[in-house]
């Protein structure tokens, strides 16, 4: 095997790993609560799409931190991260099962994220999401549980 075939599926192997870091981090940020942390994960001319759409850096800051104060609880689990390189371009898909409260009531949702990143002063970044929601529905049961955040059941 040649080096440079060889470095450039090592290269490969290093970019996958380090855009699937990125939609971790995402997530990460997103169940603990780190709004104020979300926009470093963007180029500057990103476009989100969640329930709202946002566009440039200022104004997924601002989308993101807005979070904070509508949504009391919120955990979510991504799977099946599937990522398409080109160069310094990459495309991905991933499956989201969550669990939040608003307005003091449990839901349970899930959907499909698309996204696009770029590779930016060597940095993977999210250049565009678009989360595509597949159901939200009320659940009568609180999320809590020993060693997790406690969450007040609505009565009803």
């Amino acid at each position: 095997m040649e080096g440079s075939d060889l470095e450039a599926r090592l290269r490969r192997l290093e970019d996958l790993e380090a855009i699937r870091e990125l939609r971790f981090l995402y997530h990460e940020r997103i169940n603990a609560r780190e709004f104020d942390r979300m926009s470093e994960l963007f180029t500057d001319d990103a476009h989100v799409r969640l329930v709202y759409v946002w566009r440039g850096r200022e104004e997924i800051d601002r989308g993101f931190r807005s979070i904070e104060e509508r949504v009391e609880f919120i955990e979510q689990f991504p799977h099946n991260h599937r990522i398409i390189l080109d160069g310094d371009r990459a495309e991905g898909r991933c499956y989201l099962e969550a669990r939040n409260v608003r307005s003091g009531v449990n839901l349970m949702l899930s959907g499909e994220y698309r996204d696009d990143y770029a590779r930016i002063d060597g940095r993977w970044l999210f250049q565009r999401i678009d989360f595509l929601p597949a159901y939200s529905v009320p659940v009568p049961m609180p999320w809590t549980g020993e060693g997790s955040r406690t969450v007040k059941q609505v009565e009803g």
